[in-house]
This record gives structure tokens, sequence and C-alpha cells, in this order.
């Protein structure tokens, strides 16, 4: 016989228990276009409008029975500019662009493998952080332009790096916990220098070198009191190793629903060791009508200890359903930030919104 058909023989057998281990998994496909018209009006500034990405991303999840009530997990998410090819950098003259920096698939947003069952699910990897799950959503439930308060003012984490978490609900409780390790330190020492290929320094998402160099963990709690009522409470906590200054996050949340009509309160407190202490307290009032949702919110921030003054700011938002996962939507943020040194002026944002997947 044929050399050649006896291996692509053995070749296909050896192959087939691969293919039929894929063909168990349930994988899907899924992807966000959000791009909008933004208007800026800053103070001391001459007023903008630009075409803006609202976090693109396209993502897979997947997931496998492994028998006895388990099942593997797993899940990819990327940030995608879709507003633009890409920019250039490293210009040398005018008119003279040098290589593509940004453009097309650009950021991991998530990246984790997991384990789930009866008991729960613990997943390893980049992932929300468990803050942001139970309290942060309420804190900030926009598109885009809450993060001014939540994350710019107050230093409130959305997704972290290098973290292991647990989730599970019992009954009306929901629970999660993440712990996070920094530093991935193959030379032994507990501190390996600023720039090494040793050191793994991102946790919160930000490039900020040896500033964002932490281990920490988080916990998060909430609970629902019959179809009206959650009540939500989460801790975090970052322990620096090349800093002195540890950060500890307290946050608290509530949500009543009576029909079309819902309202939440959150508070959150962030210390750090050397700032001292900061506040921040969001209310929302929304509705929904037809196809169509309406919410409003207002939210202070106290930073007089580090020097910001109390920023507030006004929130509105309106998103029009069209179905197919088509939204057209308004977000707009008014902002008096009360000291020259932050952001103060208003932001809206004309979008249209497609989620989609397989």
């Amino acid at each position: 016989m044929n050399k050649k058909l006896i291996a692509a023989a053995v070749s296909s057998a050896l192959a087939l228990p691969a293919v039929a281990s894929a063909a168990e998994s349930e994988v899907s496909v899924y992807g966000r276009i959000n791009n909008a018209v933004q208007y800026t009006d800053r103070e001391g500034a001459d007023n903008v409008w630009g075409l803006r990405n609202v976090v693109s991303r396209i993502g897979m999840r997947a997931k496998s029975d492994l028998g006895n009530g388990l099942s593997a997990i797993g899940r990819y998410e990327f940030f995608t500019y879709t507003n633009r090819e890409g920019d250039f950098d490293n210009v040398t003259a005018v008119g003279t662009p040098g290589g593509k920096g940004r453009g097309g698939i650009n950021d991991t947003r998530l990246g984790y493998v997991g384990l789930s069952g009866a008991w729960g699910a613990i997943t390893v990897g980049n992932q929300w952080s468990s803050f942001y799950d139970i309290v942060g959503t309420h804190l900030d439930p926009t598109y885009s332009v809450g993060y001014f308060l939540y994350s710019s003012a107050m230093g409130g984490p959305y997704r972290t790096s290098n973290t292991i978490k647990y989730a599970n609900s019992f009954g009306p409780v929901y629970l999660e916990f993440d712990v996070r390790m920094s530093q991935n330190d193959l030379t032994g020492t507990n501190n390996p220098p600023a720039g090494s290929v040793n050191a793994d320094e991102e946790v919160l998402g930000r490039d900020c070198g040896t500033q964002c160099a932490a281990d920490g963990f988080g916990a998060g709690l909430s609970y629902n009191i019959g179809d009206s009522l959650t009540l939500a409470a989460a801790y975090d906590k970052d322990q620096k190793d090349l800093s002195p200054d540890d950060v500890e996050r307290v946050g608290l949340a509530a949500k009543y629903s009576s029909g079309a009509w819902w309202a939440s309160l959150s508070w959150y407190q962030l210390d750090n060791t050397a700032a001292q202490k900061t506040d921040q307290l969001q209310a929302w009032v929304g509705t929904t009508f037809g196809n169509t949702s309406v919410m409003a919110g207002y939210g202070r921030a106290d930073l007089d200890e580090t020097g910001g003054g109390k920023p507030t700011q006004f929130t509105l938002g309106i998103y029009h359903n069209m179905g197919g996962g088509f939204r057209l939507y308004y977000e707009g943020a008014f902002t008096d930030a009360k000291t020259s040194s932050m952001f103060d002026g208003n932001v809206s944002l004309f979008g249209m919104r497609y989620d989609f997947s397989t």
C-alpha cells in the first residue's frame, strides 16, 4: 500500500478524538461596535466635535462538559478600534509618518480559564474585579461618561489582571472573592527592578509601572430581597510592595425596582495611606417606556484631603432599542470640577451601538 496513504490514514485516526472533543465544546463568538459623535465643551478651551470609539470589542466564550457536574469555561475579549485605521507614531517630519502604533484589535480586556460546578466557579486570568461586579456597576451604569467620578477622580477598578476569582450564588445571595498577584518574579526576590522582564506589574489595567505594582484582594456580596430590592457591599485592598501607599476601598449600594422604574443609591470610599480618605456618592433614577430607556444620575466626590476639591456631575442617558442588538443613544455628563487641575465642562455622545453574537 502507498506509504503516503498509510500515513494519512493514521494521522486521521489520531485526530478523531481531538475533533470529537472539540465538537463537544460550546463556543460562541460575540462583538460590539459602539461609535459615537462626541461634543466636548471644556472650560478655557475651544469646543470640539469628533468621532469616538466607545470601547468596541470582540470576544469568544467556551464551555465544555467534563462530567460529574463539572464544566471547563474560558473567555477571550479584545478591545477594537472601530472608528479609524490606526495612529501613526514615530513621526520624523511633517507629513512623514512612522509605523502604525494603534488600530484594529489592540488590547486584551478579558482572558481567563476556569472550572465551574454546583459549588460555584473558579477563574484565573484578566477579569472583572469583584468590587466592580458587586458595587461598581451601581456607581457607573453608563456606557462611557460615568468613568469620570468612579475611575478618574476616585480610582475605582473595572478589570483586574493576574486575578484568581471565586463566584457563587446561594439563593438570593451572590458573592465574589478575588486574589491578585502582581509580580511574576522568576529571580526569587520580592521586588524585581522596574522594567525587568520578570516583573508583571499591571493589576488594575493601568500602564503606570511600579506605581501599580501591588498584590491585593477583593470581596463582594449582593442580596436580593424579593424582586424589588437589591443590597450590595464590597471591599478591596491593594498591598503595594514598591510603595508604602496601600489602598483600601469600601463600597455600599442599594437598588429598588418597581414596574418600569428603578432607583439606586451608592457610596464608595477610598483610603490611601498617603492621600487619606476620599468619598463618592452616586444617586440614579431610571425608567423604560416602550423600547426606550432613560436614566439620570447625580454624583459627588469629596477630594478635599488630596487637594482635588469636591467635583460634582450630572449625567443623562437615553437609549432606544431598535431590536436585533442595535441601539441609538445619547449620553451626557455635565461636570463641575471646582478646581482647574481636573476636567471641568460638558461631554455629549450621540451614538450607535450594535451587539451581535453567533
